[in-house]
């Protein structure tokens, strides 16, 4: 009774937050209270009821269990098909949502009295396309749909439909079934559940094949406000599909290209004819990209969405841009309503086109069109020129210009009423005059109010050079940044081999506000070269991850004395206070590596990853010096940098990486178990022309002085504990194994360049400075032996693989106790490959995952990887010279 005497504002209250947070159990609860209730509740949950379902299941819908579907799709699709009564029921749909004829006649014949396909104004979202029509594994669950594919031979008259060339017959026959299965299915369920209810349906999701038939309906469309176009059927074919039908079946070709046209034609006169009967009422019509057919992707050609959008009204006032409203944005730059957009994002597949014409309208207007949204967020998108935030600083120095011009005229008119006053006695002359001669000068027109604060901001500069558009962005909204993505174009451009680099530009100088909610700052991939400033690390406190490359192939030490030299960058300035920043990922490549502070490491406790590097040219070759340029400058002054960073990185690996001591407050609790040391870039004379994989008399037999000139010895002292190395006096008194640096938590090691080290070395290494690491890889390194390679790290107690880029008889690798290895595919371990865009880039994520069997198998421990991959095990426990 209590609910009953709640105001109906109240429950929908309610009922409001309850939905925003998709809480459908809750909801469904309510429904069980009272009548009353009910009547208020269902709305809620079926106007949008698939879009409820969506909200529960994970990103890949094609992983969705059997299981799952029974308990959130089968059950409202037979509500809602009850609803819409016995006569829309095809033979597919009785066999697709009801395990037996029993089960069938059993629900249809049950009636609460409530028609809840009346609720109903939205079908279907996009996000449920896969879940709902398209896994096959729950189509291998559902006994009464496979044995109706089979007594129909539907199987067969797939098979028909599918060019030879496509016949896979490694593929499961369900995943093949289910994509056409999807075509009959899906346009029986959308008819049986949207006919009934045209008047009322708000959005839509027609397939193209099954249009026709909407068409002769449409005059009880006069609600609709959203329609999605599904190109259900496979007409467009890949590159080398197209190929091979122009060459073997031209007709076949012409077929499914024309009734590709019919079909586009129809859509757009299906949004001409809507929106003449029905004006303003159709605010959007999209035709997305379809996947769901392997290796063929079903694009709508551009042309079609330009007419399509030709017909729509403007945007009213989105929320956002992106794949879904961009194009119809582009059709109607001028008379969109740009203020309330707080998120933009890049168009599907980047068309260039748009972006051009985009491009072109803020050029020819000199104004970006991102000034016009007020309550900007986050913006990823190509970047349109210098210019794409260039009014963000020009209008804050307006608006500082004009407040400070009223505060002036404030004080004016003070002083000119206090010089009036009988308290104030004696004024000066020269106030005097001011305040009685003075006019006070008219106020220009107030600036506009400032826009929403910017926090996250990804540009692509594939048109042209990266202008001021970091500088733009830094200087305009330093208290709300929290990440800054600058990247270039994927193509790679070619590179001088010869001739001065620029001056790098220095990334933060002109940076004059702190930036402190900033946590990523990534500037790659772009044609100019890059150096932090001395204040940077100091100005973004927050940050986390830093990521500055460039392509710097050619400098002479002119420039790394002038500007390079890490001296160049005193310590107290270029760091924050020490133990307080938050770096956990650091990768410099090119310039910034060069430039890069070592005493940096002594100050980022809760660094994990570490990359310094450089680029080759186009002949492999390394940024490195010839050896008589760096002999005719002061080479012990090098010298003295590179063991300064030696040292730098000493205290790094103590302080992080090994201490486990309560007193070390540097050492951070939450730190990944695997930190990734690019050993390359500790010293600038470290590595020089690249040179092919050799063999082992060609590694340690005799060289000439030049090349090896850039060749690096590693010994025991490299690896000497900082108090050791000074000869302090408490640690002559310790252990001889507690003077050398101790890594138990290093997983991974990889070593590439001329590093020399002997057998000796490799054990020392492997068993008191990394004695738990788990994978190795070596490349052109020189001095020992591969009997020493192997004798070291088979000493490893939890090695999984070894790699080394070395070529390497096979008779000998038997004589070492080596044989090939062979991994057994039922207990091989199975991998799941996740990929995502983060930040413009692609991601692949594997995770570890159970076989067909059920387990998830492990990796194989101690396997080799030589002769160009070639996976061998060492068949004796311990090793043998």
């Amino acid at each position: 009774m209590a609910w009953n005497r709640l105001p109906v504002e109240c429950l929908h209250l309610i009922l409001d937050q309850l939905a925003e947070d998709k809480d459908i159990y809750s909801l469904n609860t309510l429904l069980r209270v009272n009548k009353h209730l009910c009547d208020i509740t269902l709305p809620y949950l079926y106007e949008d009821p698939f879009s409820l379902a969506a909200s529960k299941f994970d990103d890949d819908h094609d992983s969705i269990s059997f299981t799952t579907i029974n308990k959130l799709l089968t059950p409202l699709i037979r509500t809602l098909l009850a609803s819409a009564g016995p006569h829309y029921l095809t033979d597919v749909l009785r066999n697709a949502y009801w395990e037996s004829v029993e089960d069938e006649t059993a629900f249809l014949t049950q009636n609460s009295g409530i028609d809840y396909l009346r609720y109903l104004r939205h079908f279907y979202p996009t996000s449920i396309n896969h879940a709902l029509f398209h896994n096959w594994k729950a189509y291998k669950q559902n006994t009464r749909l496979v044995n109706y594919v089979q007594a129909k031979g539907l199987e067969k008259q797939f098979r028909a439909q599918e060019l030879s060339i496509e016949n896979n017959p490694f593929e499961d026959s369900a995943a093949f079934i289910v994509r056409y299965l999807a075509i009959t299915l899906r346009a029986e369920l959308t008819w049986a559940l949207c006919f009934p209810i045209f008047e009322q349906i708000l959005s839509l999701t027609v397939p193209l094949s099954d249009l026709q038939r909407y068409r002769g309906e449409m005059h009880r469309l006069q609600s609709l406000r959203c329609i999605n176009f599904k190109q259900d059927q496979k007409l467009d074919y890949s590159g080398f599909l197209t190929q091979q039908l122009r060459q073997d079946k031209p007709e076949v070709l012409a077929q499914r290209r024309q009734m590709k046209a019919d079909l586009m034609e129809n859509m757009v006169e299906f949004v001409r004819d809507h929106t003449q009967q029905f004006p303003q009422v159709l605010l959007q019509a999209d035709c997305p990209q379809e996947n769901t057919w392997q290796g063929s992707h079903q694009i709508a050609p551009q042309t079609y969405i330009e007419q399509l959008n030709s017909f729509l009204p403007s945007l009213i006032c989105p929320t956002f841009l992106d794949t879904t409203n961009w194009s119809q944005f582009i059709a109607k730059i001028d008379t969109t309503d740009l203020k309330l957009v707080q998120t933009v994002q890049p168009p599907r597949g980047e068309p260039i086109q748009w972006l051009e014409r985009l491009r072109r309208q803020c050029i020819f207007n000199n104004k970006s069109f991102l000034q016009r949204c007020r309550g900007l967020k986050k913006v990823d998108m190509i970047s349109l020129g210098p210019n794409l935030f260039a009014w963000a600083p020009q209008e804050k120095r307006e608006r500082q210009e004009y407040y400070g011009r009223k505060r002036t005229q404030a004080l004016e008119a003070l002083i000119a009423g206090t010089a009036g006053s009988p308290t104030m006695a004696f004024p000066s002359a020269a106030l005097q005059k001011a305040s009685l001669l003075s006019e006070l000068a008219p106020l220009p027109p107030p600036p506009p109010p400032p826009p929403q604060p910017l926090e996250e901001a990804v540009l692509r500069c594939y048109w042209e050079g990266l202008g001021t558009e970091i500088e733009d962005i830094a200087v305009s909204f330093p208290d709300t940044l929290t990440k800054i993505v600058i990247q270039g174009p994927r193509a790679q451009f070619a590179v001088l081999d010869h001739g001065i680099m620029p001056e790098p530009r220095a990334i933060g100088e002109t940076w004059l506000e702190p930036l402190p909610r900033l946590r990523k700052l990534a500037i790659f991939k772009l044609e100019e070269t890059f150096r932090m400033a001395p204040l940077l690390l100091s100005r973004c406190p927050a940050l986390e991850e830093l990521r500055i490359q460039d392509k710097a192939t050619a400098y002479n030490c002119d420039q790394v004395l002038a500007y390079g030299v890490p001296r160049q960058y005193p310590a107290p300035n270029s760091l924050s206070e020490p133990g307080t920043s938050r770096l956990k990922s650091i990768d410099l490549r090119g310039w910034s590596a060069l430039c890069f502070h070592p005493e940096t490491l002594r100050h980022t406790p809760e660094l994990e990853i570490l990359t310094l590097m450089t680029e080759h040219d186009r002949f492999m070759r390394n940024i490195i010096p010839e050896p008589g340029v760096l002999l005719s400058y002061d080479y012990p002054s090098l010298q003295e940098e590179a063991d300064s960073i030696r040292t730098a990185m000493t205290a790094m690996s103590l302080s992080q990486l090994d201490s486990d001591d309560d007193d070390n407050q540097g050492l951070h609790s939450g730190s990944s178990s695997r930190c990734w040391l690019d050993v390359r870039s500790w010293s600038i004379a470290v590595q020089g022309d690249h040179t092919p994989d050799m063999t082992e008399e060609q590694l340690t037999g005799p060289r000439d002085y030049y090349y090896y000139a850039h060749k690096r010895v590693l010994t025991r002292a490299d690896f000497m504990t900082p108090s050791a190395r000074n000869g302090s006096g408490k640690s002559r008194d310790r252990d001889r194994s507690e003077v050398y640096i101790n890594c138990p938590r290093l997983k991974s090691l990889h070593l590439s360049g001329r590093w020399s080290m002997t057998d000796e070395f490799l054990e020392f290494l492997f068993t008191t400075v990394v004695p738990n690491v788990t994978d190795v890889t070596e490349s052109q390194c020189l001095t020992f032996t591969f009997a020493g390679w192997v004798r070291a790290t088979s000493r490893l107690p939890n090695l999984l693989s070894a790699s080394s880029g070395r070529k390497y008889p096979e008779e000998r690798l038997f004589q070492l106790g080596m044989t090939k290895f062979k991994q057994d595919p039922r207990t091989a371990p199975q991998y799941s490959a996740s990929e995502k865009i983060v930040d413009g880039e692609e991601q692949v994520t594997f995770v570890h995952v159970a076989g067909s069997d059920g387990i998830k198998h492990p990796r194989p421990s101690g396997v080799y990887s030589l002769n160009l991959c070639d996976k061998y095990v060492l068949l004796v426990d311990n090793y043998i010279d």
